[in-house]
């Protein structure tokens, strides 16, 4: 069978990792009420700016849960670079990974089964791919960040904001 054809992972975890896990979840309210506070406080900061925004969320949420924190910028921000250069200076000024999605999911064989040999190619029909603009300008405007960053307190939002200003101008300069 080749291989990145078939989706599937065995995610089973271990017995001290469950016993961990299970620990923590005692704490996920509060983990995520922090997050929350947090979240809104970068918001807060973003909103002066007037070019990062938070990625909107669905009108209807009630709660949100953060797992990946998505920081969406005017194209040309930050002059002439490139997604990893400024994933990489980023994760150099805040020393915590700050990433992007670096391949669209429409891109990946496991999501065109219209291309796919017998026997993968079964929903052929009920799947067409598109171009997918949102996703690309999402891919191409879009910093993420682990939900860990949220953890600490205000004055880690403070050197979010202060982080994406230094890698703005930085990024000026060598334009």
């Amino acid at each position: 069978m080749e291989s990145g054809r078939v989706t599937g992972a065995n995610l089973t975890m271990s017995e001290l990792h469950a016993a961990l896990a299970h620990d923590r979840l005692f704490h996920l309210d509060a983990d995520n009420e922090r997050r929350e506070s947090n979240a809104t406080a970068l918001e807060a900061l973003l909103a002066a700016e007037g070019i990062f925004t938070p990625v909107a969320l669905p009108p209807k949420l009630e709660r949100r849960s953060i797992y990946e924190y998505g920081i969406r910028f005017t194209p040309g921000t930050f002059g002439s670079w490139t997604m990893s250069e400024i994933a990489v200076a980023m994760s150099a000024e805040l020393e915590r990974p700050v990433y992007f999605h670096d391949e669209l999911l429409a891109n990946s064989p496991l999501f065109q089964p219209h291309k796919l040999k017998a026997p993968f190619n079964i929903a052929q029909n009920a799947f067409r791919l598109g171009d997918w603009p949102g996703a690309r300008v999402f891919r191409e405007t879009t910093l993420l960040m682990h939900h860990s960053a949220f953890i600490g307190d205000a004055s880690d939002m403070h050197d979010i904001h202060s982080a994406l200003a230094k890698v703005r101008q930085t990024a000026g300069m060598c334009a």
